[in-house]
């Protein structure tokens, strides 16, 4: 119980921050994880190689590089969006739980995609998974998803 409740205190201050906060936090973390830039690459021809995917991202200035992490999450994301729906907005009952136990649903969230490996592509920290769910939760990924009732 301690540690669900540790949790929801690390999302309580992650909902405390806004967007653009959320935005630069989470590419900080992302673009040090080798396997999520291997999975997060754009399609080009020819193909980038992690390095050249790196070197890109250095180049850019920093509120494109939030933009260009945002958009490779998207791009993972995107690769699982039918086992998300499935599981957030069917068996996490997504739309019916946001409005009244936000921190304990977002709690779900993070740990269904841990253990059901949707998003994460190699053991991620929690405080990366955590961060993730906010974002995407404060930028109305999660209503979007699931098509909830405006």
């Amino acid at each position: 119980m301690a540690n669900n409740q540790n949790e929801e205190d690390q999302i309580q201050t992650l909902l405390g921050l806004s967007s653009e906060q959320l935005a630069t936090q989470l590419a900080g973390m992302l673009a040090q994880d080798q396997a999520f830039l291997q999975l997060a690459m754009p399609q080009t021809e020819p193909p980038m190689t992690p390095e050249q995917f790196r070197n890109y991202l250095a180049s850019l200035n920093p509120k494109k590089q939030i933009q260009e992490m945002m958009a490779a999450l998207k791009r993972v994301l995107d690769k699982g969006e039918n086992a998300l729906k499935q599981r957030i907005c069917i068996d996490l009952r997504y739309c019916d739980r946001k409005g009244h136990e936000l921190l304990k649903l977002l709690r779900d969230i993070a740990g269904l995609l841990i253990m059901a490996g949707v998003i994460t592509w190699h053991p991620v920290p929690l405080a990366v998974v955590l961060t993730a769910v906010v974002y995407l939760y404060k930028n109305g990924y999660f209503d979007k998803l699931c098509k909830c009732p405006k």
